[in-house]
Protein backbone atom coordinates (compact mmCIF):
# COMPACT_ATOMS: atom_id res chain seq x y z
CA UNK A 1 0.00 0.00 0.00
CA UNK A 2 1.39 3.41 -1.01
CA UNK A 3 1.94 5.93 1.75
CA UNK A 4 0.66 9.46 1.23
CA UNK A 5 2.57 12.63 2.05
CA UNK A 6 0.06 13.65 4.77
CA UNK A 7 0.69 10.27 6.41
CA UNK A 8 4.45 10.91 6.38
CA UNK A 9 3.88 14.26 8.04
CA UNK A 10 2.16 12.60 11.00
CA UNK A 11 4.84 13.16 13.64
CA UNK A 12 3.48 10.35 15.79
CA UNK A 13 4.25 7.80 13.08
CA UNK A 14 7.08 9.27 11.02
CA UNK A 15 10.15 11.40 11.63
CA UNK A 16 11.73 13.77 9.10
CA UNK A 17 15.27 12.45 8.91
CA UNK A 18 16.65 15.03 6.52
CA UNK A 19 15.69 17.50 3.82
CA UNK A 20 17.86 17.75 0.71
CA UNK A 21 17.60 20.94 -1.31
CA UNK A 22 18.37 20.20 -4.94
CA UNK A 23 20.99 22.95 -5.01
CA UNK A 24 22.97 20.90 -2.49
CA UNK A 25 23.08 17.63 -4.40
CA UNK A 26 26.83 17.70 -5.09
CA UNK A 27 27.85 17.99 -1.39
CA UNK A 28 25.34 15.22 -0.63
CA UNK A 29 26.89 13.01 -3.31
CA UNK A 30 30.44 13.46 -2.06
CA UNK A 31 29.40 13.01 1.55
CA UNK A 32 27.79 9.63 0.99
CA UNK A 33 30.14 8.24 -1.66
CA UNK A 34 32.89 8.55 0.97
CA UNK A 35 31.04 6.34 3.44
CA UNK A 36 32.38 2.83 3.90
CA UNK A 37 29.59 0.36 3.15
CA UNK A 38 28.61 -2.32 0.65
CA UNK A 39 27.30 0.16 -1.92
CA UNK A 40 30.44 2.31 -2.02
CA UNK A 41 32.57 -0.86 -2.03
CA UNK A 42 30.76 -2.04 -5.18
CA UNK A 43 31.15 1.41 -6.76
CA UNK A 44 34.88 1.67 -6.18
CA UNK A 45 35.70 -1.96 -6.96
CA UNK A 46 33.67 -1.97 -10.18
CA UNK A 47 35.37 1.22 -11.34
CA UNK A 48 38.81 -0.15 -10.48
CA UNK A 49 38.03 -3.33 -12.43
CA UNK A 50 36.73 -1.37 -15.42
CA UNK A 51 39.82 0.87 -15.31
CA UNK A 52 42.08 -2.19 -15.20
CA UNK A 53 40.18 -3.64 -18.16
CA UNK A 54 40.63 -0.33 -19.99
CA UNK A 55 44.38 -0.22 -19.36
CA UNK A 56 44.81 -3.87 -20.37
CA UNK A 57 42.89 -3.27 -23.60
CA UNK A 58 44.93 -0.13 -24.31
CA UNK A 59 48.14 -2.09 -23.82
CA UNK A 60 46.92 -4.73 -26.26
CA UNK A 61 46.11 -2.02 -28.80
CA UNK A 62 49.53 -0.43 -28.51
CA UNK A 63 51.42 -3.73 -28.65
CA UNK A 64 49.42 -5.91 -31.02
CA UNK A 65 46.67 -4.03 -32.87
CA UNK A 66 47.28 -2.01 -35.99
CA UNK A 67 44.55 0.57 -35.53
CA UNK A 68 46.72 3.58 -36.30
CA UNK A 69 47.00 6.76 -34.26
CA UNK A 70 44.16 8.48 -36.12
CA UNK A 71 41.70 5.66 -35.36
CA UNK A 72 42.82 5.43 -31.75
CA UNK A 73 42.20 9.15 -31.23
CA UNK A 74 38.91 9.09 -33.13
CA UNK A 75 37.46 6.11 -31.28
CA UNK A 76 38.79 7.46 -27.98
CA UNK A 77 36.68 10.55 -28.60
CA UNK A 78 33.69 8.31 -29.26
CA UNK A 79 34.21 6.43 -26.00
CA UNK A 80 35.04 9.44 -23.83
CA UNK A 81 32.61 12.00 -25.22
CA UNK A 82 30.14 10.95 -27.92
CA UNK A 83 28.86 7.67 -26.46
CA UNK A 84 28.58 8.98 -22.86
CA UNK A 85 26.63 12.04 -24.06
CA UNK A 86 24.26 9.76 -25.98
CA UNK A 87 23.87 7.60 -22.88
CA UNK A 88 22.87 10.48 -20.58
CA UNK A 89 19.22 10.65 -21.71
CA UNK A 90 19.05 6.85 -21.95
CA UNK A 91 20.35 6.59 -18.38
CA UNK A 92 17.75 9.04 -17.10
CA UNK A 93 14.93 7.43 -19.11
CA UNK A 94 15.73 4.10 -17.43
CA UNK A 95 15.42 5.84 -14.05
CA UNK A 96 12.08 7.25 -15.15
CA UNK A 97 10.77 3.93 -16.43
CA UNK A 98 11.61 2.22 -13.14
CA UNK A 99 9.93 5.05 -11.25
CA UNK A 100 6.83 4.52 -13.38
CA UNK A 101 7.02 0.76 -12.81
CA UNK A 102 6.83 1.28 -9.04
CA UNK A 103 3.87 3.65 -9.36
CA UNK A 104 5.15 7.19 -9.92
CA UNK A 105 3.08 9.35 -12.26
CA UNK A 106 4.63 12.81 -12.38
CA UNK A 107 8.07 12.14 -13.81
CA UNK A 108 10.28 15.08 -14.69
CA UNK A 109 13.71 15.11 -16.32
CA UNK A 110 16.09 17.99 -15.88
CA UNK A 111 19.61 19.36 -15.93
CA UNK A 112 21.46 21.63 -13.52
CA UNK A 113 24.50 23.00 -15.33
CA UNK A 114 25.68 24.81 -12.19
CA UNK A 115 26.24 21.39 -10.58
CA UNK A 116 26.95 19.50 -13.84
CA UNK A 117 24.17 17.03 -13.07
CA UNK A 118 21.29 15.44 -14.92
CA UNK A 119 18.36 14.14 -12.94
CA UNK A 120 14.90 12.63 -12.88
CA UNK A 121 12.35 13.31 -10.17
CA UNK A 122 8.98 11.84 -9.23
CA UNK A 123 7.08 14.82 -7.89
CA UNK A 124 4.94 14.11 -4.80
CA UNK A 125 5.51 10.34 -5.08
CA UNK A 126 6.42 8.57 -1.85
CA UNK A 127 9.00 5.87 -2.58
CA UNK A 128 10.25 3.21 -0.20
CA UNK A 129 13.86 2.26 0.36
CA UNK A 130 13.63 -0.81 -1.88
CA UNK A 131 11.95 1.18 -4.65
CA UNK A 132 14.66 3.83 -4.60
CA UNK A 133 17.39 1.18 -4.75
CA UNK A 134 15.74 -0.26 -7.86
CA UNK A 135 15.57 3.19 -9.43
CA UNK A 136 19.19 3.94 -8.51
CA UNK A 137 20.82 0.75 -9.75
CA UNK A 138 18.80 0.01 -12.90
CA UNK A 139 20.82 2.18 -15.35
CA UNK A 140 24.16 0.99 -13.98
CA UNK A 141 23.20 -2.64 -14.40
CA UNK A 142 21.37 -2.42 -17.74
CA UNK A 143 23.72 -0.06 -19.58
CA UNK A 144 26.92 -1.65 -18.31
CA UNK A 145 25.74 -5.12 -19.30
CA UNK A 146 25.02 -3.81 -22.81
CA UNK A 147 28.42 -2.11 -23.00
CA UNK A 148 30.19 -5.27 -21.86
CA UNK A 149 28.31 -7.23 -24.52
CA UNK A 150 29.40 -4.58 -27.02
CA UNK A 151 33.06 -5.16 -26.16
CA UNK A 152 32.59 -8.86 -26.87
CA UNK A 153 30.36 -8.67 -29.94
CA UNK A 154 32.05 -5.94 -31.99
CA UNK A 155 35.52 -6.06 -33.46
CA UNK A 156 38.04 -3.43 -34.44
CA UNK A 157 38.61 0.03 -32.95
CA UNK A 158 34.95 0.53 -32.01
CA UNK A 159 35.52 -2.03 -29.26
CA UNK A 160 37.93 0.45 -27.69
CA UNK A 161 35.09 2.98 -27.64
CA UNK A 162 32.88 0.55 -25.71
CA UNK A 163 35.68 -0.18 -23.22
CA UNK A 164 36.24 3.53 -22.59
CA UNK A 165 32.52 4.25 -22.35
CA UNK A 166 32.07 1.42 -19.85
CA UNK A 167 34.49 3.11 -17.46
CA UNK A 168 33.12 6.61 -18.08
CA UNK A 169 29.51 5.54 -17.56
CA UNK A 170 30.37 3.72 -14.35
CA UNK A 171 31.99 6.84 -12.90
CA UNK A 172 28.95 8.86 -14.03
CA UNK A 173 26.80 6.66 -11.76
CA UNK A 174 28.36 8.27 -8.67
CA UNK A 175 25.13 10.11 -7.82
CA UNK A 176 23.06 6.93 -7.99
CA UNK A 177 25.47 5.10 -5.72
CA UNK A 178 25.56 8.03 -3.29
CA UNK A 179 21.78 7.96 -2.96
CA UNK A 180 21.92 4.21 -2.39
CA UNK A 181 24.72 4.74 0.13
CA UNK A 182 22.45 7.05 2.14
CA UNK A 183 19.83 4.32 2.41
CA UNK A 184 22.44 1.69 3.28
CA UNK A 185 23.77 3.94 6.04
CA UNK A 186 20.24 3.90 7.49
CA UNK A 187 19.51 0.28 6.65
CA UNK A 188 18.04 -0.43 10.09
CA UNK A 189 15.35 2.19 9.50
CA UNK A 190 12.20 1.97 7.39
CA UNK A 191 12.79 4.91 5.09
CA UNK A 192 10.66 6.81 2.60
CA UNK A 193 11.44 9.69 0.27
CA UNK A 194 9.46 12.09 -1.85
CA UNK A 195 10.36 15.00 -4.13
CA UNK A 196 8.70 18.40 -3.98
CA UNK A 197 9.53 20.19 -7.23
CA UNK A 198 7.94 23.47 -6.15
CA UNK A 199 10.37 23.61 -3.25
CA UNK A 200 13.19 21.94 -5.24
CA UNK A 201 13.73 19.58 -2.33
CA UNK A 202 13.60 15.91 -1.39
CA UNK A 203 12.33 14.75 2.00
CA UNK A 204 13.60 11.65 3.75
CA UNK A 205 11.40 10.15 6.46
CA UNK A 206 11.83 7.24 8.80
CA UNK A 207 8.95 5.27 10.28
CA UNK A 208 8.87 5.38 14.06
CA UNK A 209 8.73 2.17 16.02
CA UNK A 210 5.25 1.21 17.24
Amino acid sequence: MNISIPELQDEQKYHLLTKLHHNDIVPFVFRYIRKINLVTFVFYVSNILFLAYLLKYLMNILLYANFGLKNILLYSAYGLIIFPVILIPIHEIIHGLVYMAVGAKRIKFGIDLSQYIFYVTADQFVASKNEILKVAFAPFIIINILLILGTQYFEGPVTWSFVLCLFVHSTMCIGDFSMASFFIEHWDKELYIYDNLNEKSSYFYEKLQD
